[in-house]
């Protein structure tokens, strides 16, 4: 068989790749052992653990909210240089300058330490983590409002770059930055042009989509959001320096962006959102999926969730029938549930047991963030861990958000009873900086509390590459199984630098098995370089 040697699978993505020439990899169990001895070594030196844990390879992060991702002491850096304000009547909110009377400029808090701590703490849960798992819960939703404004336009892409960047440091391969990619306007577009009094049906929605397609505005909107997205990516890859022999190491995480719709809107407004965001995805290929966001159990999201799981699986459904359009995938939150932020009565409580399936059934949903009261479903339904593995379907399980937000964590958190079931499973940041927390941390908790090894561990970051929205063939011939590698590249070695012409083909013609074969690359060099 003639063999290729090659440095590394690049991806034809956002951001460079560059050259590695890190020596091939045992591949054996004996090197994954090395590996949980240096673990099981550090296990009481938290320090040291955590030093070691960085350095481990860890995949995909599925489920990252870029607002959320952007370090806070960012956020407040540029809102003093924009020239922000805020106050203490405001709960510390960021707003455009001109001051008012009871306002201060952000800017002096590069002075004043108290200043700087409250709008920390207001800003992230900085300071609440010994409250009471609702207030924390409450504070955490309303973070948001209070530093979103100085992202804006204008420094979209330096948020952008800071999450890359982040992503580098912690030996992530691959980000889906959640965003609302100017979603809401459109929202506020679509919104009237749907009356209130219509019937969800398929029929009626697909009418109402083609309608609006058909608007000027719409049309308008859509080509100038593409553009000044694309200027923004653009913008970002620029500020990493990529391509110079100063690029960022964030230049080489492969990246693609999740459109969000915000549920706590009418359903109108919700299903503009998302049909905005699956015509974008036909113009702009790093838009690859669609996801809804905000409180679960917000009043109007609960009273409306049922539609809009429909609706947005009638879209699905749609554009997987067309195959003139590009795909356009769903990953919706779902079950981010405990009883005490439900209404304390038996409707209210009843939202504990479906809101998963129901995501998963009627909105088409090929992932499940969060998915946290999986086990309340389960109850009532027994077999929807055998319909999560029949569809395939991954949970997106962030551990320090279920533990700050839900008060899940250790062995309450189903993470290990998904594990058991065989459900796919991944872990993510989710809203990193807001926890005051890493992709890391979140893997030092899953040691810690939850017991996992690292085999278990690898397993969990080839899940997360394995079920990314990027387009192309999966580098195993079974799915959830690494073991079973396509024919092009059965006879090779995962992670050597010697590759066949036939599988050097086929990661070259598939975007997410590329990226399969470059965690093998850097699973394989982190083995190995351990003694």
């Amino acid at each position: 068989m003639k063999t290729f040697r090659v440095a590394l699978v690049c991806l034809p993505a956002l951001l460079a790749c560059s050259s590695d020439d890190s020596p091939p990899p045992n591949g054996s169990t004996a090197a994954e052992q090395r590996v949980q001895q240096r673990l099981d070594t550090l296990a009481s030196d938290e320090k040291g653990l955590r030093a070691f844990v960085q350095q481990i390879p860890k995949g995909a992060d599925l489920h990252n909210h870029l607002s959320g991702s952007v370090a806070i002491e960012k956020y407040i850096q540029w809102a003093a240089e924009d020239g922000f304000c805020t106050s203490e009547k405001s709960g510390w909110a960021a707003t455009p300058a001109p001051c008012t009377a009871d306002q201060v400029p952000i800017s002096n808090a590069s002075k004043d330490s108290k200043l700087f701590a409250d709008i920390l703490s207001s800003w992230s849960m900085e300071g609440h983590t010994q409250e009471p798992v609702k207030a924390r819960h409450e504070h955490f939703f309303a973070t948001f409002d209070k530093f979103d404004p100085v992202m804006g336009d204008t420094r979209y892409p330096y948020g952008i770059a800071d999450a890359l960047s982040t992503a580098a440091k912690h030996h992530q391969t691959y980000v889906e930055l959640m965003r609302s990619l100017d979603s809401w306007s459109m929202g506020e577009l679509i919104e009237p042009l749907m009356p209130e009094t219509g019937v969800w049906t398929e029929a009626y929605l697909l009418e109402k989509r083609a309608q609006i397609v058909a608007n000027s505005k719409f049309q308008t909107f859509l080509d100038e959001h593409t553009t000044k997205f694309r200027d923004q990516v653009a913008q970002a890859r620029a500020l990493l320096k990529c391509g110079t022999a100063e690029a960022d190491p964030g230049c080489n995480v492969d990246v693609r962006f999740m459109m969000e719709s915000y549920r706590t809107q009418s359903k109108q407004f919700v299903f503009g959102q998302w049909l905005y965001g699956f015509e974008l995805a036909q113009k702009e290929p790093l838009v690859v999926g669609v996801n809804i966001v905000s409180p679960e159990e917000a009043p109007v999201s609960l009273q409306n969730y049922n539609d809009e799981m429909f609706a947005v699986g009638v879209l699905a459904k749609m554009n997987a029938a067309d195959a003139t359009r590009k795909p356009v995938h769903v990953s919706l939150h779902a079950g981010e549930l405990i009883p005490d932020v439900l209404p304390q009565n038996d409707e209210g409580q009843r939202h504990l047991t479906f809101h998963v399936d129901q995501a998963v059934e009627a909105g088409r949903a090929e992932r499940i963030g969060h998915g946290t009261d999986v086990l309340s479903e389960v109850a009532k339904d027994p077999g929807l861990f055998d319909e999560l593995r029949a569809r395939n379907v991954l949970i997106e399980v962030s551990l320090k958000s279920s533990s700050l937000l839900l008060g899940y964590e250790g062995e309450r958190h189903p993470l290990g009873t998904l594990i058991q079931k065989g459900v796919p499973v991944a872990l993510s940041t989710d809203d990193q900086s807001i926890f005051r927390t890493s992709i890391t941390e979140d893997w030092l908790l899953a040691i810690q509390r939850n017991r996992l090894s690292y085999v278990a561990l690898k397993k969990l970051a080839r899940a997360g590459v394995e079920h990314s929205f990027l387009p192309g063939k999966s580098l195993w011939a079974e799915p959830n199984r690494p073991d079973r590698v396509v024919a092009e590249c059965a006879q090779d070695n995962l992670g050597k630098t010697e590759v066949s012409k036939g599988c050097l083909d086929y990661v070259q013609a598939n975007e997410r098995a590329a990226l399969q074969w470059k965690l093998e690359r850097e699973l394989a060099a982190f083995e190995s370089s351990l003694p």
